[in-house]
């Protein structure tokens, strides 16, 4: 994995960083996510901690959710 970076002891990536993880199997926040937020991947299709889809979320190119992903 050396597209991570190491910053404060936290490993931060981009979006799409974020996207290998996942279907790696790693459950991933994003910096501005409250403490008990995450998303993971089951069937190639992104869900919430609670389970809902958040495919178009998480693609929908939004400047803040380029970067500051981690594995959670």
């Amino acid at each position: 994995m050396n597209y991570y970076l190491i910053l404060k002891g936290e490993i931060i990536m981009t979006r799409l960083e974020a996207l290998e993880a996942m279907k790696q199997g790693h459950k991933i926040i994003h910096r501005y996510f409250a403490p008990d937020e995450y998303l993971y991947m089951v069937d190639d299709n992104i869900k919430s901690e609670e389970g809902y889809d958040f495919d178009d979320w998480f693609e929908d190119g939004t400047d803040w959710k380029e970067n500051s992903w981690s594995v959670y």
